[in-house]
């Protein structure tokens, strides 16, 4: 290591078994022939500059069929081809740390494939420290020998529920990453008795009531859950309500519900003082109409004319029946005492009548009284 090395030729070296080229110059495994080298077991390219692994790069290393280790950690690699690694699918270990990796699988014109799946006799995978954001369903279904996963300081938010079916795990890492749940089902097929270390800490957990599944299930494995940080809610067991995936447009419905409440409850208000107006109002055309003292000097006319008092005016009428239909009456307003009696009269209003047809040749006085008056 530390030679500057851009380039390597080795070839028929019968008795090499381990090759480290750490701490070169090397960009591409293209640059790099190991022919024959046939009882080669561990090779390192660690902190190089390698920025990918193409289809082909590693076809030189077909005939080392003894190659078990892998390391080519603390590189730029950002894209593995789906089968660049199958001229090493011997490999119990490889190690691809504190790279640039996004994913485990690519495109390859027939659908996303991962590179890892020639790799089935695998049994420890390092990939700490890289840019993975998710785990797919089929990123891990083909490496049935694996025993130890190190997912830990990625960008992980999801891995699917039958990622690790089938894997007969005994140390995961998935620490320092995004994760905020796990599906339930997720180690329903890993054997807890075998498992020796499992660490989730440092993770955004949103610990939802009635779905603490993960928190009980750490339970039961006691010290084999190695914590290397903070546990979050998981730690203090405290829950919150249940977790909706459509949470915000649950908010906006909840905004929109209540503002329809607030308009119907307006409206109802207005309706009803609507109605009480209109009972007002019929209240006042039903009651029958009052006459005071100021109205009855419009009805009573002055200078002796005559006028006619109808009874639908609400004017009790005292006249009795034996007067002629045709009878005027001369009005007058007098006062409440009478000058004539000296007796006090109770109502403020008289309407004195005399008929213009003498009764036993003297005049008669009738009075006309108003009700209410």
């Amino acid at each position: 290591g530390n030679n500057h090395i851009t380039r390597v030729e080795l070839h028929r070296l019968q008795s090499l078994e381990k090759l480290y080229l750490n701490n070169n110059s090397i960009q591409s495994l293209k640059n790099v022939s190991l022919r024959d080298l046939l009882n080669l077991s561990v090779l390192s390219f660690d902190r190089n500059s390698i920025t990918q692994i193409a289809d082909g790069d590693l076809h030189s290393l077909a005939e080392s069929v003894r190659l078990n280790l892998l390391s080519v950690a603390a590189n730029k690699i950002s894209k593995i081809a789906p089968r660049a690694l199958e001229p090493i699918h011997q490999l119990k270990v490889l190690s691809l740390e504190n790279n640039q990796l996004t994913s485990l699988s690519s495109n390859d014109g027939n659908g996303n494939i991962s590179f890892l799946r020639p790799l089935r006799k695998l049994k420890s995978l390092f990939l700490s420290t890289n840019n993975i954001q998710r785990i797919d369903e089929n990123d891990l279904s083909s490496l049935t020998s694996l025993k130890t996963l190190a997912l830990d300081h990625n960008e992980i938010e999801k891995i699917h529920g039958k990622a690790f079916v089938g894997l007969p795990l005994t140390r995961i890492y998935l620490n320092h990453n995004r994760l905020f749940y796990l599906p339930r089902d997720i180690f329903e097929g890993l054997a807890t008795d075998t498992l020796e270390v499992i660490d989730v800490s440092d993770n955004a957990w949103q610990c939802i009531c009635g779905e603490e599944w993960l928190t009980e299930w750490l339970a039961t494995v006691g010290d084999k859950n190695v914590a290397d940080g903070s546990m979050g809610c998981i730690g203090s067991r405290a829950c919150t309500g249940r977790f909706d995936e459509g949470e915000q447009h649950s908010v906006w419905i909840t905004v929109i519900a209540s503002l329809l409440a607030v308009v119907s409850l307006l409206i109802l208000v207005a309706i009803a003082f609507l109605y009480l107006e209109d009972g007002k109002r019929i209240d006042k055309i039903a009651c029958p109409l009052r006459r005071v003292p100021s109205d009855l000097l419009r009805l009573i006319p002055g200078g002796g004319s005559s006028i006619s008092l109808p009874h639908d005016s609400g004017i009790e009428p005292l006249i009795t029946a034996e007067l002629p239909s045709k009878s005027l009456l001369t009005s007058s307003l007098r006062h409440a005492t009478a000058t004539n009696t000296g007796a006090t009269s109770t109502n403020p209003l008289v309407i004195t009548s005399t008929n213009e047809v003498p009764t036993n040749g003297a005049a008669e006085k009738k009075r006309v009284r108003f009700n209410g008056i």
